[in-house]
């Protein structure tokens, strides 16, 4: 009787566990939503278009980005690179460039429901 009262309350601790999981950026917040504001809009191609412009220049502190951030600013896996090759980014200037289009798209008739099937139209 006690293995299995003991059984129990360790089964029902694991999964409170597993229903207090984090959960990664991208499941909360749209893919480009930078600022983490709840829409994907010229804030957040601003935002990544900083960081770029500071990650080359050699001035990353200014801009540093949590790995949230930098996960929702990641949609075409292009990397930048220094100019040393010797640090990166998973983001570009691309990424900058699609966040502004999927916001400039999203006023249009026949808006993307998301801005990684947006992305897929320009791959082609």
């Amino acid at each position: 009787m006690k293995k299995k009262l003991l059984a129990a309350i360790a089964a029902g601790a694991m999964l409170c566990g597993m229903l207090t999981a984090p959960v990664s950026a991208a499941e909360t917040y749209q893919k480009g939503d930078v600022n983490m504001d709840g829409i994907v809009d010229v804030a957040d191609a601003q935002l990544v278009l900083v960081a770029y412009s500071d990650f080359i220049v050699g001035d990353t502190d200014q801009t540093a980005f949590t790995p949230e951030q930098v996960e929702l600013a990641t949609i075409t896996g292009n990397q930048a690179f220094t100019w040393s090759r010797k640090y990166q980014i998973p983001f570009s200037i691309e990424d900058a460039q699609i966040i502004l289009l999927f916001y400039l798209n999203q006023m249009s008739e026949n808006p993307y429901a998301d801005i990684l099937s947006y992305w897929e139209t320009f791959k082609t």
